[in-house]
């Protein structure tokens, strides 16, 4: 908006383009009036305008017509002072600009010592990527058939199970056979000192800790393998979910203990007695720290499953499954051994007993149902590796 301003004392306020409508026909009509006061339009704040409607400013014989802009206010010279700041500013060097010539100068002789590196230890390397692979195809083959329990053929069923665990048996035997010829990764699984008086260096560290991290997890799914193939009518799959969970805790807090004693010898192996001592007490407090982590998930879980406080729900009375309409939200089917949970809604009990593996709500209102810590009841194992 501008104000336009008529020297004889009259003002009013009208859109830009309206008075320059206004001034165009004034000085395309000359001869429309006999006598034109001065005229005066100040714009306060411009606006955008067409460059074809710009109004030059002109003198007749019956009056003068002034086109005036104000001069910029403080704060439009601020803000154009701050762009210039913001441009002087975007002109200095980036840092990735001064590192340039740094990494093109010594990022050769780190490439050089990196491919060294790993082509001398690539047949140690070829074994770790393929432990770690085979732990990752068998874990998710393993949580896939617990979910699928029941509504896989069973023969398919069963042959999956059989492979994971003559695969896995297969693994374990190569690995202590041919590769631990010293019997220098066995002895660690039950925290023998023997082949480790010389001193470890921290590649064989490194090789010991992740090996027999892997050969740990390898039993676990083994022995998960062989608790998804007993029956239902012997284990039922809430008390399946419960071993687990207490399985895969009791083997973290195992996994945890194996490096100690490797540890040990390595942080005593070159340096003086008195910096070697000084380490290993930080390293303790630290494994300290990191099993009492462990303790209140591993009490937990074995609570639940000695004394079978994990039950979700109760048997639905024969009204309460004629509310329901008989079919199971989740499987859409006919119920199979219903279950009516807290908030009064019913399902099959194998169909909610999978879905509690991982969630803690109920799976239409969201109602929470499950207060404890449910990790590990879907048959997964922790991906991770206890390098201290």
């Amino acid at each position: 908006m501008a104000n336009f301003h008529n020297r004889s004392g009259g003002s009013s306020a009208q859109p830009l383009d309206t008075m320059l409508d206004t001034i165009n026909i004034h000085l395309n009509n000359p001869h429309g009036q006999t006598q034109h006061q001065p005229v005066q339009i100040d714009i306060e704040q411009p606006e955008r305008i067409d460059p074809s409607r710009v109004v030059t400013a002109q003198s007749y014989r019956e009056g003068e017509v002034t086109l005036t802009i104000e001069p910029e206010t403080s704060s439009s010279a601020s803000t154009d002072q701050s762009h210039g700041h913001t441009h002087a500013e975007s002109s200095d060097p980036q840092p990735l600009a001064i590192l340039m010539p740094y990494i093109a100068k010594f990022g050769i002789f780190v490439l050089i010592l990196l491919l060294k590196l790993l082509y001398s230890h690539r047949y140690g390397l070829l074994i770790i990527i393929c432990t770690v692979g085979t732990w990752f195809h068998t874990n998710n083959t393993l949580t896939t058939q617990i979910t699928l329990r029941g509504h896989s053929r069973h023969k398919l069923f069963v042959s999956k199970l059989c492979w994971i665990i003559f695969f896995l048996g297969c693994n374990l035997f190569g690995i202590y056979y041919f590769l631990d010829k010293d019997d220098l990764l066995v002895n660690r699984l039950v925290l023998k000192t023997r082949g480790l008086e010389k001193g470890v260096d921290i590649w064989t560290l490194l090789w010991i800790l992740i090996i027999n991290d892997y050969a740990v997890k390898y039993s676990t799914i083994i022995i998960k393998s062989l608790l998804t193939l007993v029956p239902k009518r012997f284990i039922s799959y809430q008390l399946k979910g419960s071993l687990y969970s207490s399985l895969e805790r009791v083997t973290m807090l195992y996994r945890s203990l194996l490096p100690i004693v490797p540890w040990y010898y390595f942080l005593f192996s070159s340096d003086g007695p008195w910096f070697s001592a000084v380490l290993f007490v930080l390293y303790i407090v630290a494994k300290f720290l990191d099993l009492y982590k462990q303790l209140k998930p591993l009490k937990t879980s074995l609570l639940r499953l000695f004394t079978n406080s994990g039950s979700y729900g109760r048997k639905p009375t024969t009204s309460e499954l004629e509310d329901s309409e008989g079919i199971c939200p989740v499987c859409h089917e006919d119920y199979s051994d219903p279950l009516i949970l807290g908030c009064n809604h019913v399902f099959c009990e194998e169909c909610v007993l999978i879905w509690f593996d991982k969630e803690t709500s109920c799976p239409m209102c969201r109602t929470k149902i499950i207060t404890e810590d449910n990790s590990f009841r879907d048959g997964s194992s922790c991906g991770g590796v206890h390098f201290f």
